[in-house]
């Protein structure tokens, strides 16, 4: 199959429009939401009912570990600024999007390079899918099998002529360029609030003034 890929020409079409860090807080938000909607009432539905009588000390322990998950997903959810990156499947690229790579099951994906194309683009395969990762390629080789960290973007298209003259147009992901001011977003976030809850409980502290 290398063989029969082989690129001749190549073209990048960069998007129109990439994921800005206030759009994808909005869909942090919006996933941290629908994940937890999914899960505890599954977790839920694992819990002992009302009245069970632990038959060991082990079984007592993993019920209160379960009842504490449920208890900080809950507290999660309640709280905006708890925004864990989103996730991007593989199986579903667009341009616009921006996220963690991963696959259904929410596993890192393993990817194939099918073809390094100069020194910033790899072809790469999923199952039977085809898209280009544009990264340093000097690490890389023909058939290495690899998975990425960190949040991508599909920042564009590529659109190349193969050895048998077919032309083919594919998504094209690279590193986020805005992933580091995301993270400082909502550290910020994370520091604005606690801030604001030491001010109020420093105020409730504080004794009231006579008249």
């Amino acid at each position: 199959m290398l063989l029969f890929i082989a690129c001749l020409i190549g073209q990048f079409e960069p998007a129109t429009h990439q994921m800005t860090v206030d759009e994808y807080l909005k869909i942090c938000e919006e996933q941290k939401q629908a994940n937890a909607a999914d899960m505890i009432p599954r977790l839920q539905s694992t819990l002992p009912p009302r009245g069970y009588k632990f038959t060991s000390k082990a079984d007592r322990e993993r019920t209160l570990a379960r009842i504490k998950e449920i208890a900080d997903m809950k507290a999660a959810v309640a709280d905006p600024t708890q925004l864990p990156p989103a996730d991007m499947m593989v199986t579903a690229l667009a341009i616009g999007k921006a996220g963690v790579l991963c696959e259904p099951g929410n596993n890192n994906p393993h990817l194939e390079v099918l073809q390094i194309v100069g020194k910033d683009l790899l072809l790469c395969t999923h199952g039977d899918r085809l898209f280009a990762v544009r990264t340093s390629t000097e690490k890389y080789a023909d058939g290495q099998v690899f998975q990425l960290d960190g949040i991508w973007s599909v920042s564009g298209k590529y659109t190349y002529t193969n050895a048998v003259n077919a032309r083919k147009t594919v998504f094209v992901i690279e590193r986020w360029k805005l992933e580091g001011e995301y993270h400082k977003t909502v550290e910020k976030l994370k520091a604005d609030a606690a801030k604001a809850a030491a001010e109020k409980k420093a105020a409730k502290k504080k004794p009231a003034v006579k008249k």
